[in-house]
């Protein structure tokens, strides 16, 4: 749980701490495991930042970049294991994921809570000509945001100056995480952290979390996701499912499960050719008066990720071109309704 105590008058510590007590450090080792380069497990505490940049540098992690690509690989990541900790450290190690492009990865039987949440997020694919989130959660694993919140002993006494103080330093600390949430690379149109998002964890309170759950959490705060069944080519209803999902979670907004799309069926199918490769696509058109729809790759073969278009004159916001070889790729669970439990993807 998040929390912040004010030292005396001149200084706060914001926290989480799980049993009572002063956190230990957290473990921080290079790992032998797949799909990690470093796993860090416990409570995050003070001094766990430098630790943890020392061994990303020994790891390799923190080279210049010299060339378009991403310096690290999605299978190089810091793999976290955290009930949270140190407010400030958790900062501080998000940062560095952030500065040099560090993927972060919560495996199948693990947890990242509250701080342990905020490094999570800051994963990243970082090279001289892309940039974008590489934050993976393992079907399995446990996601949970928690904002900083301001706990003040009962037997504490302040004056009406030192109220003034705690609050401007409250609202510092909002800033500072609104502020790291709001990157948006030249390369994607969407922030670090999805407005949704950061408006419910602000939101929390001291024994509240906002956790990761349904397949709309992870599509429309852009989380990776790994460890899910395999999925069969998707019919025309989750194709139609799909461009629904696509089109509110590019703008964060909420999706809905479709009924009643009878009358567009059966889906119009043609032939594009992106990059040389002759796909099939169907229109899903879901506008009135306006030109509102999606082409998305319609696959006779099973799918790990499909090409998307949309196009919205509502609003003048269009998603890729696939006349022009520009596409988007989504993951094939993008095809299910959006309250559907992660739980049901293992």
């Amino acid at each position: 749980m998040l929390r912040a105590a004010v030292m005396g008058l001149a200084a706060m510590v914001v926290t989480t701490l799980g049993p009572m007590g002063t956190p230990a450090a957290a473990s921080i080792v290079e790992s032998k495991r797949p799909d990690c380069a470093i796993e860090l497990s416990g409570e995050i505490a003070a001094g766990d930042a430098r630790q943890l940049a020392a061994i990303a540098e020994a790891a390799g992690l923190t080279r210049p970049i010299e060339s378009g690509e991403p310096n690290n690989s999605g299978d190089m990541a810091l793999c976290l294991d955290s009930p949270g900790g140190s407010y400030q450290e958790g900062q501080a190690m998000a940062r560095l994921m952030h500065q040099h492009g560090i993927a972060t990865r919560i495996l199948a039987d693990a947890e990242c809570y509250a701080s342990c949440a905020f490094v999570f997020m800051a994963g990243r694919f970082l090279g001289g000509e892309m940039d974008g989130p590489r934050r993976i959660l393992t079907v399995g694993g446990r996601l949970g945001f928690q904002a900083p919140i301001l706990t003040i002993s009962p037997q504490a006494s302040f004056s009406g100056v030192d109220i003034s103080v705690v609050a401007t330093r409250n609202m510092q600390l909002v800033a500072d995480l609104m502020g790291f949430a709001a990157y948006k690379s030249i390369f994607d149109y969407r922030p670090m952290y999805a407005m949704s998002l950061l408006e419910q964890l602000l939101r929390t309170g001291p024994d509240e979390m906002v956790l990761v759950n349904t397949v709309e959490d992870v599509g429309r705060w852009t989380i990776e996701l790994a460890g899910h069944r395999e999925q069969h080519r998707l019919d025309d209803l989750q194709l139609i499912q799909a461009c629904t999902n696509f089109q509110e979670w590019s703008m964060d907004r909420p999706s809905r499960t479709v009924t009643d799309v009878e009358w567009l069926l059966p889906l119009p199918r043609s032939s594009l050719s992106i990059w040389g490769e002759t796909m099939e696509f169907a229109l899903v058109e879901t506008g009135g008066m306006e030109v509102s729809n999606c082409q998305l790759q319609a696959s006779a073969q099973p799918v790990d990720w499909f090409a998307i278009c949309s196009r919205d004159d509502f609003n003048g916001v269009n998603f890729g071109a696939c006349h022009d070889n520009a596409v988007h790729w989504v993951p094939w669970y993008y095809g299910l309704a959006p309250d559907t439990p992660l739980s049901d993807l293992r």
